[in-house]
C-alpha cells in the first residue's frame, strides 16, 4: 500500500480518493513513479502559488490612497484566486489564508469607505461582497477547491464516484459549483453505478444515501 503524505496536493489527495475504493478498481493502487509524479507537479505547484502570494502582498503594500478602483477590485479578485488555490494546495497554508482573508478583508472596507454615502455604489460593492464571502466558503471545503483547479486535477468521469464516497458535508458545499443539467447528468451517471454495483450497496449504504441527497438537492432545484 502506499504511503501517502498526510497533507497531500490535489493530484496526490485524488490518489487517495482512488486507492482502495470499490467504486474505482478494486485492486486500484498508484505505483511508485505515478505518486512520485503526482508528488512533484503538486510541490511545483505549491512553490509557485507561494511566490504569486507574495508578489500580491507586496502589490498590495504598493497602492496608496490615488489607486484606482479597477486595479484595487482587480488585486481582490487575484488574492480570490489565490486563496482558492492554497486551500487545494499541499501542506498547511492555515496562516496564508488567514492572511489572504484579512487583505481582502481591507480592500472591502477601504471600497466601502471610496464609496461614502452613496446608495448605488455602496449597493454594488455590498453585492460583491456577499459573493466573495460565498466564493471563500466554498472554497474552504477541499474537495471543492480540487474541482475548481485549473488542471482538472478530479476528471470528470471520476466525479460520479467521487460524490457516491465523500463526506456530505464535502458534497453539499460542492454542488454548488454545477449547474442543474450538470447535476442531472451526475445523478444518472451515479445511479448506473450504483446498479451495476448493487452487491456493494449491502456493505457501503452510505453510496445511496449520496445519490438520494442529490437526487434530492436536483428536485429542489426543479422547484
Amino acid at each position: 500500500m502506499s504511503e501517502f503524505l498526510l497533507q497531500p496536493g490535489p493530484r496526490e489527495r485524488h490518489l487517495v480518493r482512488k486507492t482502495n475504493n470499490p467504486l474505482f478498481s478494486k485492486k486500484f493502487a498508484p505505483d511508485k513513479t505515478e505518486l512520485e509524479h503526482a508528488r512533484d507537479l503538486d510541490r511545483k505547484e505549491l512553490e509557485v502559488l507561494l511566490t504569486e502570494i507574495n508578489q500580491a502582498f507586496e502589490q498590495a503594500a504598493a497602492l496608496d490612497g490615488r489607486a484606482d478602483a479597477d486595479d484595487i477590485l482587480e488585486l481582490k479578485a487575484k488574492m480570490e484566486r489565490l486563496y482558492t488555490r492554497a486551500n487545494s494546495a499541499a501542506g498547511d497554508l492555515a496562516k496564508i489564508k488567514d492572511a489572504i482573508r484579512k487583505l481582502i478583508g481591507m480592500i472591502e472596507t477601504s471600497l466601502r469607505a471610496a464609496a461614502g454615502n452613496d446608495p448605488e455604489a455602496l449597493g454594488k460593492i455590498n453585492e460583491d461582497i456577499e459573493h466573495t464571502q460565498l466564493h471563500l466558503q466554498i472554497s474552504d471545503q477541499t474537495l471543492a477547491a480540487d474541482i475548481l483547479h485549473e488542471d482538472t486535477v478530479i476528471p470528470e468521469e471520476d466525479l460520479p464516484a467521487v460524490f457516491l464516497t465523500e463526506s456530505q458535508e464535502a458534497i453539499e458545499t460542492s454542488l454548488l459549483l454545477f449547474s442543474p443539467e450538470q447535476l442531472n447528468n451526475m445523478l444518472n451517471a451515479m445511479e448506473t453505478i450504483l446498479e451495476s454495483e448493487s452487491d456493494l450497496i449491502q456493505n457501503h449504504p452510505e453510496y445511496q444515501e449520496r445519490a438520494t441527497l442529490i437526487r434530492k438537492w436536483c428536485d429542489n432545484i426543479k422547484e
